[in-house]
């Protein structure tokens, strides 16, 4: 009898679902690492993003500079969009810019840098998740500068903001 691995069995139906999902070629997402570093990974079937991991970090006052030890070519057309793990808040960490934009043309090193709000000590551990790349297409177009701010369209919702739309 074989053994089944559901995880296995998951990841490989996602690539082959990834693979029959496109008319055109899918853009490859290179990356290096540091030696030793983790390699970003798809956790599940239905990972949306990459999961990246702790490389190292230092701490200056509440802040941590949180090595990845990832350095990623992003498809040209694309950006990388780089969020908390849902269990990053739960380990007293957030990021100082909530959602990280690197660009195609980046190829430095992914870093955070996370605020902490809990006094413990070991906030990250090396090796372990921190956050997720997720790559998404961006549509170049052409900006246009008006004379005046009422030659902006009229919306119902117009300049409201904060809460406009309702709770």
């Amino acid at each position: 009898m074989t053994n089944y691995d559901a995880s296995t069995h998951e990841l490989d139906n996602h690539k082959e679902t990834i693979t029959n999902s496109y008319d055109g070629d899918i853009p490859r997402i290179r990356f290096w690492t540091n030696p030793g570093a983790p390699e970003p990974t798809v956790s599940t079937a239905g990972s949306g993003g990459l999961d990246l991991f702790v490389d190292d970090y230092h701490v200056e006052d509440n802040r941590l500079k949180i090595h990845t030890g990832v350095y990623m070519e992003i498809p040209r057309g694309h950006v990388g969009l780089l969020l908390p793990r849902s269990s990053t808040g739960l380990k007293g960490l957030r990021l100082k810019n909530t959602v990280g934009v690197i660009d195609s043309d980046y190829r430095g090193e992914i870093l955070l840098m996370a605020d902490r709000f809990d006094a413990e000590e070991e906030l990250v551990d090396i090796g372990k998740k921190i956050a997720q790349l997720i790559i998404v297409p961006v549509c170049p177009f052409p900006m246009e500068q008006v004379g005046n701010f009422e030659d902006l369209t009229v919306t119902s919702r117009s300049a409201g903001g904060f809460g406009s739309t309702g709770e």
